[in-house]
Parts: C-alpha cells; structure tokens; sequence
C-alpha cells in the first residue's frame, strides 16, 4: 500500500510513507507508519487526516526498545481497534542479529500511548519461515484473530496467516 499524502512535521525529515496500517477513528483518519523515533532507528509514528490527503504527525507511538528482541526496528504496523483497545502488531529485529525478524504486541486504550506486550510470532528457522517474519497485519472476524505476515525463506518471501481466539 502506498498513499500520496503530506505530512506536516515539527521539523525536516524524511518520512517512508509505505505500508500504514490505518483505521477510522470518529472523523479521522489514523495512519500508524514507518519513521525515526528518538534513536533514529525505525519507529512507529502516528499522522492523523481528516481529509485523507493531509496528515499531521503526532509522534512516535512505538519504538525500539535497547537490548531487546527489538532493538532495531519496531516498525511496519498493522492495527485492530477493539471493544475500546487498540491492538498494534509490528515487525521487530535486534541489533546483535540474534534476532532477524518477528511480530510483536502493543496495546493501547487511546491508541497513542502504546505498552508493549511482547512477541507474540517469531520465525521458525525452517521451511518458509526460515529467514524471518514480519510486516504484520491484524483483523479480527466474530471471536478469530488473523494475523497476516510475509515468511521468508532466503529465496521467496510469502504471504501467512496465523489465526486463533486470542493474540
């Protein structure tokens, strides 16, 4: 997904506008993508439009955490809105390696003050998820959670689901 839109900012920066996961949120439209947060590794940030063609950035709602199993990047977003939570899944890695891609949690009840809840798919080291996973997606049908993710085995990089009663 690539959107043309603009995002006004406090200051000068390039902005990677690919892959926001999105939701509606009364008469806004909340766009959670890719961006620097304070380390200047790959952030989640939040803009909001009211129009879908100009967005305000409102920060950093989810950043890499030092020493973690996502140390380097807490970014590509996909977003549920729940019965009053805000689900966040994201793509994270680590800086040591140890950790070449997995999806991640974070809940929020305002959907901008983010805690995180851990890991929540790692990759298996095997078959199509030998290499990582990540790029996560997030929807919810009746009581089933689907979790969508790329799994990339070092050749092919694929699209998977992981589904269940809870995350």
């Amino acid at each position: 997904v690539f959107i043309m839109a603009t995002i006004t900012t406090k200051e000068t920066r390039a902005v990677n506008w690919a892959n926001p996961g999105t939701l509606k949120v009364g008469d806004e439209i909340w766009a959670y993508y890719i961006g620097a947060g304070s380390t200047g590794k790959m952030s989640t940030r939040l803009a909001v439009s009211t129009d879908g063609v100009n967005f305000e950035d409102r920060g950093v709602v989810v950043e890499p955490t030092p020493g973690a199993w996502d140390s380097n990047m807490s970014s590509f977003a996909g977003v549920w809105l729940d019965d009053g939570v805000y689900y966040l899944v994201y793509e994270g890695s680590s800086e040591d390696g140890s950790n070449r891609g997995a999806v991640g949690l974070a809940t929020s009840t305002d959907g901008i003050h983010f805690e995180k809840q851990g890991k929540i798919l790692d990759y298996t080291g095997m078959g199509i998820e030998a290499a990582n996973v990540g790029t996560p997606d997030l929807y919810k049908e009746g009581d089933t959670w689907y979790l969508f993710y790329h799994c990339f085995d070092f050749q092919t990089c694929q699209v998977c689901v992981a589904t269940g009663p809870d995350l």
